[in-house]
């Protein structure tokens, strides 16, 4: 039982970090770690949830989606859509990807 409460206090903690990160990033404009570490935390949850399922009901990150935008940034609108690499963190998510974009070419 003390493993699945310290999974949860650890879990629960990384949660937030993405969040303020997450804060920092979309809507201050002001972010305090790399692309790089961002992504690894994002992993870091993503694999406690495979591991831990019971995990998901606290929190998934999959419901973590950005911040509110900063009311600094004007609305424009693109000639062609803005794609996302969205979670490429695999080859076959970069495929895909790859597969997605060729179709707005």
């Amino acid at each position: 039982m003390t493993e699945k409460i310290d999974v949860t206090k650890q879990y629960k903690k990384k949660i937030k970090e993405l969040k303020l990160h997450n804060k920092l990033y979309f809507g201050q404009d002001s972010p305090k770690i790399s692309d790089l570490e961002y992504d690894k935390l994002k992993i870091e949850i993503i694999n406690l949830e495979k591991k831990y399922p019971f995990l998901i009901k606290t929190g998934s990150i999959n419901k973590i989606i950005g911040s509110e935008p900063s009311t600094k940034f004007k609305k424009i609108k693109h000639l062609s859509p803005m794609l996302s690499l969205s979670n490429a963190f695999e080859k076959n998510d970069m495929e895909d990807f790859l597969k997605k974009s060729k179709k707005f070419s």
